[in-house]
């Protein structure tokens, strides 16, 4: 009985931790490329959870759509974060832009639009649950976990292939190791720090 505790809690752990590791690619990606920290990030989460909603209510429980919206969502406030507080202080120091970051709104902004009150958390996945016999011990994995991990582990893989193997890609990772040797090279380092803010944000 303990034992099966402990995988069904390890499987419960993966999981989260999946949704988590997602969250850090984003930043890492923002912070490596674009070289500057930002509190914006948990904003950037929020207007993209609240483009998947607004899809989910028009189109129903469609979660490719859904996707697509909040990586959207997130990628166009990307951009507007960029031009606001990173873009016309790319060579000063880091503070001055992580101080524009925290002046920001969008909280403020979101209750406006959105309204104050809580959205309920809709019912996107079958509550189906897969039991698997280890021998004795009993695991239950439920569906929204599969779909979960395999979508991470899908964009994860997508954004290594990205780049790796795609001209952007080797662009991001030049101007993230260093910035005046790739505009040495031809590299236009403002635009495509705002292309790496902007996957970051997307991936958020």
């Amino acid at each position: 009985m303990e034992m099966e505790y402990v995988l069904n809690q390890l499987v419960n752990g993966l999981c989260q931790g999946a949704i988590y590791a997602l969250m850090a690619i984003g930043y890492s990606v923002i912070v490596g490329v674009v070289g500057m920290v930002t509190f914006t990030y948990g904003e950037i989460m929020m207007i993209g959870a609240f483009s998947s909603y607004y899809i989910f209510l028009l189109f129903g429980n469609n979660l490719p759509l859904a996707i697509l919206a909040a990586f959207t969502g997130s990628f166009l406030i990307g951009i507007v974060f960029y031009k606001l507080c990173y873009e016309k202080f790319f060579n000063a120091p880091r503070h001055i832009s992580l101080l524009c970051t925290i002046c920001m709104l969008i909280k403020n902004l979101a209750q406006v639009v959105f309204g104050p009150e809580t959205k309920p958390v809709l019912d996107i996945v079958e509550n189906k649950t897969f039991t698997l016999m280890l021998g004795s011990v009993r695991l239950d994995i439920k569906l929204l976990q599969i779909v979960v991990i395999v979508l991470v582990v899908v964009l994860a893989s997508a954004l290594t292939l990205f780049f790796n193997k795609t001209k952007w890609g080797i662009a991001l990772r030049a101007v993230s190791q260093n910035k005046d040797a790739a505009y040495l090279v031809g590299i236009n380092v403002k635009r495509t720090a705002m292309i790496g803010n902007c996957i970051g944000s997307g991936f958020g």
